[in-house]
């Protein structure tokens, strides 16, 4: 943990400093027991019982009923831990769609309450004895298994929000300890699931494994996507991201016929396959299993508008954004018991009008999300400037200008720290803001950025008539800014380089290459904009890629991640890279087991095939014997008279 620390803190007096504050934190966190739990009523409720009433109350809240469910569960939440720890969810999902501090603060007690009713709930094991034996998992109740895993739970749900509330690099380091913490449980479910053969019903052994296998998948498929740079910072819990791993572990939980977890992790699946996969991935979504996952999530939470959310993401993944908006309204018609959670649908619903340029509509719901919602203020303004200097480029309205630029100039005041950290998209928003009065409070086609960092071209490459605009726009800005304009050659490059994104979408990979060769030739003319020769070698090896020149498309992607530095968006570019080139592993070890699986059966057939001739030999070469060819003779002399 030190080692983690000093990587952040860049020397060892202030590494020591910062764990010792992180130790002081959590050491605070250490609520007196007596005060947040009624340690005897836990036990009190049947414990099969309490599974099975856990799971009635979460179908409640995700088939629309959520007052309803938080209220029952509010009031049985000291009898016994299960209760606990489906209140803390509650509480700390509503934190998260409001990231309103004072739910965020109601999200921590809560969830302090429910880790130290699992805590009491667990196996009591010496430290000291646990390192020279393991217990026998067919020792532990089924209860105690139980709040291991949701010990477990709640400890990464508390590390997020430790994030979310901390603004310093300690906050970082107290959720470090706590992802160790939680693994450390994780690994030890895994190991009880592995070995224990008796449970009080197949309920409650379908409920722990759903948990277990959900955990460490959706542990696995996040950290794949994180670049090496950053594993090196996590490498420290003693766990890997394995994508194939961590979703073969999903999907089995989300394919379970009974447990709470079930449906959860269906919809966490869900929710990679149409959300995930194009912020943290490539945007390559296997269309027909998402339909499987829908029909069999739409069995378990028919009519929910959660449900409604995933058709709408759905949709506009395949490219039909009125579709998509249809079922983003309903949706917001079903979901009256928080109006923040109405703000994840602005913001899916803007990227729908984005993409069929109804710059209006886009500037409608940025001004209510910057006016409600506190998710991002430096984005939103951002944003919110960006749409209105859109729609002012024919107008040219000085007061909408003076606006325009009262805002960008806001957005390196609005940005968040987050565990000490910068979010790269707020970063991306400031630089972009301070490009825009270098370049005299001008911006060049500014939505294209964001179609780029937010993953949308992979959305609408399905729809090539909603590509073609953009593309014409760039054609038309290539003829105001060609090669030879001295002052602004900068934004020739930008257009070049979005104008091979747009054929790649299109499917014109040869034409998409030239593009990304002509910005990569000419980096050195590059002065303003140099985060383009790395995005464009990016580009490069995510089409060799499709090409399945392998060995070029490595080339590139190596070069993406290794050859720049220090330029405006790099995380994107070594996350996408990252995950291509694990793909490309996955696909040539894929090849790999496929050869030596053919060259086994082959092999396999020519050992019979000999085999076979060896026996037709041995009879071949074989005499019968002289007193059975005299009998055989006689036999024949016999049968003629």
């Amino acid at each position: 943990m030190f080692r983690f620390a000093s990587q952040l803190a860049g020397n060892a007096d202030e590494a020591v400093e910062v764990c010792e504050e992180a130790v002081d934190c959590l050491d605070g966190d250490v609520v007196d027991e007596a005060d947040l739990v009624d340690n005897g009523s836990i036990g009190k409720t049947d414990f099969e019982e309490a599974l099975r009433e856990n799971e009635r109350l979460l179908m409640l809240f995700l088939r629309n009923s959520y007052m309803e469910a938080i209220e029952i569960i509010s009031e049985k939440s000291k009898d016994h831990f299960i209760y606990s720890q489906g209140h803390a969810n509650f509480t700390i999902l509503k934190a998260i769609v409001t990231l309103d501090p004072e739910e965020i603060d109601i999200a921590l007690q809560k969830c302090q309450l429910a880790l130290t009713a699992c805590h009491e709930g667990r196996r009591k094991v010496n430290w000291f004895a646990s390192w020279v034996w393991k217990t026998d998992p067919n020792d532990y109740t089924d209860e105690e298994i139980h709040a291991e895993l949701g010990y477990a739970e709640t400890t990464c749900l508390m590390a997020l929000l430790i994030c979310l509330t901390e603004r310093t690099i300690v906050g970082l380091v107290k959720a470090g300890f706590r992802i160790q913490s939680a693994m450390s449980a994780y690994l030890e479910c895994r190991r009880i699931l592995k070995q224990r053969k008796n449970y009080v019903s197949d309920y409650s052994k379908a409920t722990f494994e759903g948990g277990v296998r959900m955990g460490i998948g959706a542990y696995n498929l996040i950290t794949s996507h994180l670049p090496d740079r950053i594993l090196k910072l996590v490498s420290f819990i003693g766990m890997g991201g394995n994508r194939s791993y961590g979703l073969r572990q999903v999907e089995k939980a989300a394919f379970m016929e009974q447990g709470i977890r079930a449906p959860l992790a269906g919809m966490g699946l869900l929710g990679y396959y149409i959300k995930v996969e194009f912020i943290l991935g490539l945007g390559e979504v296997d269309f027909p299993y998402v339909e499987k996952l829908l029909d069999l999530v739409k069995k378990k939470i028919d009519g929910s508008a959660l449900l409604l959310l995933y058709y709408g993401c759905y949709e506009e993944a395949m490219g039909r954004p009125k579709e998509a908006i249809e079922y983003y309204e309903t949706a917001m018609g079903k979901i009256n018991y928080w109006t923040q959670a109405h703000h994840g649908c602005y913001w899916l619903m803007l990227w729908c009008h984005a993409v069929q340029r109804d710059w209006e509509k886009c500037a409608e719901l940025m001004k209510k999300l910057l006016d409600g919602c506190l998710w991002s203020p430096a984005t939103f303004n951002y944003m919110y400037a960006m749409f209105l200097y859109i729609m002012n480029e024919e107008k040219q309205d000085e007061q909408v200008k003076s606006d325009i630029a009262r805002m960008m100039s806001l957005v390196p005041q609005l940005r968040h720290r987050i565990a000490g950290k910068t979010v790269h998209l707020e970063k991306f928003v400031e630089l972009r803001s301070y490009l825009f009065f270098k370049e005299n409070e001008t911006m060049l086609y500014p939505i294209l950025d964001m179609f780029y960092l937010w993953n949308i071209f992979p959305m609408i490459q399905k729809s090539p008539q909603l590509i073609q605009p953009f593309l014409e726009d760039i054609n038309s800005g290539l003829k105001i800014y060609p090669q030879d304009c001295e002052t602004q050659r900068h934004r020739h490059y930008y257009l070049i380089f979005f104008k091979g994104v747009c054929l790649r979408y299109l499917g014109a990979f040869n034409e998409a290459i030239q593009c990304f060769r002509e910005v990569i030739a000419c980096e050195s003319d590059i002065s303003e904009y140099t985060h383009l020769p790395p995005h464009a070698a990016l580009e490069l090896g995510l089409v060799y890629r499709k090409l399945n020149d392998y060995d070029e498309a490595r080339n590139w992607l190596n070069k993406a991640i290794y050859q720049y530095s220090n330029y405006m968006n790099a995380t994107t570019v070594h996350i996408r890279a990252h995950t291509a080139l694990t793909i490309m592993r996955a696909d040539d070890a894929h090849e790999n087991i496929e050869e030596r699986y053919e060259s086994i059966e082959e092999r396999l057939r020519e050992l019979q095939k000999n085999k076979t001739q060896q026996i037709e030999n041995h009879f071949d070469d074989a005499k019968p014997p002289e007193e059975l060819l005299s009998k055989l003779s006689a036999l024949e002399v016999e049968d003629l008279s």
